[in-house]
């Protein structure tokens, strides 16, 4: 808890100092030097640095690639110039080659300081089936909006599939943070009152 708020106190700083040296800089019309161009590189990579820490960037980062797996399998199976099978036989393929995908790259990098010690094939396994079942309800929400935007609003199936795509990116990250990738902590120290005790 105490890490996360000193990553938002970080943020705030960082941004205060970019915001604060750029409009200084605008409003009293001064010249750009080199070391203020350099201070606010300095800043940026800093901003940039922060957000890259911050397990909803690592997850958008790695749905992207989820997201350029999924369409270019929607594409492959279902277009017209191409095998054409039907929308929602691709889509659920491609959908579960994206989450395969996604669960090695958020058990390696997203979420990897949430795992401890539980780093098993077991314990992976078990984190794998439970980020499938949990992203699946999401497939099942994204599977009913991409119909609806091209079956009824009539959209390019890769325009609908993006839209999906992005209402149910929130939906599956709260999940996978609150129980898919959760540290659970463990008091062993009762238990060893109740050993004393019996």
């Amino acid at each position: 808890m105490a890490s996360h708020a000193v990553e938002i106190e970080d943020t705030s700083i960082c941004v205060f100092l970019l915001m604060h040296s750029v409009s200084y800089r605008i409003f009293n019309h001064q010249r750009w030097d080199r070391p203020d161009l350099e201070y606010l590189q300095h800043l940026l990579q800093l901003r940039a640095g922060l957000l890259y820490k911050n397990s909803f960037v690592r997850f958008c980062l790695v749905g992207s690639f989820g997201v350029l797996v999924d369409m270019l399998t929607l594409y492959v199976l279902s277009d017209p110039s191409t095998l054409h099978w039907g929308l929602t036989r691709s889509k659920i393929i491609g959908a579960e080659l994206a989450l395969i995908s996604n669960f090695l790259m958020h058990d390696a990098w997203t979420f990897a300081a949430r795992i401890g010690a539980n780093r098993g094939i077991r314990a992976k396994l078990q984190r794998f089936l439970k980020f499938n079942a949990l992203c699946g309800l999401g497939l099942i929400l994204n599977i009913g909006i991409l119909n609806i935007l091209f079956n009824r609003v009539g959209l390019n199936r890769y325009a609908a599939n993006a839209i999906a795509i992005v209402l149910v990116t929130v939906w599956n990250y709260t999940l996978n943070l609150k129980l898919g990738w959760r540290t659970v902590s463990v008091d062993i120290e009762p238990r060893r009152r109740l050993r004393r005790l019996s």
